[in-house]
């Protein structure tokens, strides 16, 4: 098989990098997390990857076997086939799982290619090795080369972006992810959906986010005499048009909050208090900061917070983002 033949032709396809780069930061998190002392945090993810490995029936001693395939010391074939027979697993299995542990040094296996024994595995890297350095930054780039195939639209997938509202934290990230592998034709047919609101566009398709952490009981205020819980509606107003975006968003109240909003925007305050990302604590202003080191983001307030330490934390106004 021509690897770098068939891996070139893949670099020129719409939505290639963006594949690319959303993987590589997968792959490289991975491997540290194998490298560390405590891989089984990557269990979950090479199920994913792998399904059904007789490697995952080793229950407790899964971590033990992939430390040593992390070992440097020792030889690869010692480590491979010890590991194998510990588990009684195939060696294509665990030539597979050197990827995820070293992939800068190990060359992905494509989805349709099967490896025998150790002497195929060495001869398909001794190929990948005299191509990867003329056509590749790395072997990632590689096995997105090899495995990247341009996904068509979902047919849900109009139906699911129109449906996102603006307080549907885990539809949000849900649908910045199916956006994520889209072709840029694609990307630009959906940015033309009727959206339910202009901040769940912005949102979605964004490519950098900032956390944001709104202090409720402040914003309500906004240097007026009487709350009005408008004054947080209109902040995603300013947030569909900022610079950066700011995603995902917290908003803590402090508990007298039910005593300060009266009549008719009761039910609505309730509503809002109903829904995960928003908090009723007191002092708020201790939650707002230990939120936002906790998220590395930014707070939103008229509030300074001079009676905390708030040092690497930047605080923006309303104005700030119009």
């Amino acid at each position: 098989m021509n690897i770098l033949k068939q891996a070139e032709d893949r670099l020129y396809e719409e939505g290639f990098f963006s594949y690319y780069e959303t993987r590589k930061r997968e792959i490289m998190k991975i491997s540290y997390i194998l490298r560390s002392a405590k891989p089984e945090k990557a269990i979950r993810f090479l199920k994913k990857e792998f399904g059904a490995l007789k490697l995952f029936e080793a229950g407790e001693a899964l971590a033990f076997l992939l430390e040593m395939l992390a070992e440097k010391e020792k030889p690869l074939e010692e480590k491979v086939i010890f590991v194998a027979e510990l588990s009684e697993s195939e060696v294509e299995e665990i030539i597979k799982l050197l990827y995820f542990i070293y992939p800068f040094s190990y060359p992905p296996v494509p989805r349709d290619v099967e490896m025998k024994d150790l002497h195929e595995y060495f001869q398909w890297k001794k190929e990948c090795d005299a191509s990867i350095g003329r056509a590749f930054e790395n072997y990632i780039m590689l096995e997105c080369a090899l495995n990247f195939r341009r996904s068509p639209i979902p047919n849900d997938l109009k139906t699911f972006l129109e449906s996102i509202e603006l307080t549907d934290m885990r539809k949000l990230k849900k649908g910045r992810e199916k956006l994520r592998h889209l072709s840029n034709d694609a990307k630009k047919r959906m940015r033309k959906l009727k959206y339910t609101h202009p901040y769940v566009r912005t949102v979605l398709f964004a490519k950098n986010t900032v956390p944001i952490i709104i202090d409720g009981s402040n914003i309500i205020y906004s240097k007026a005499d009487f709350p009005d819980l408008k004054n947080i509606n209109k902040l995603f107003e300013y947030f569909a048009r900022s610079s950066p975006v700011y995603f995902p968003y917290r908003i803590v109240f402090d508990r007298n909050v039910r005593y300060k909003i009266k009549g008719s925007q009761q039910p609505e305050l309730e509503k809002l208090l109903s829904l995960p990302i928003v908090e009723l604590y007191s002092p708020a202003d201790e939650r707002i900061i230990q939120l936002a080191r906790s998220l590395k983001g930014h707070i939103l307030s008229y509030d300074r917070f001079q009676e905390y330490d708030t040092k690497g934390i930047e605080i923006i106004k309303p104005e700030d983002l119009r």
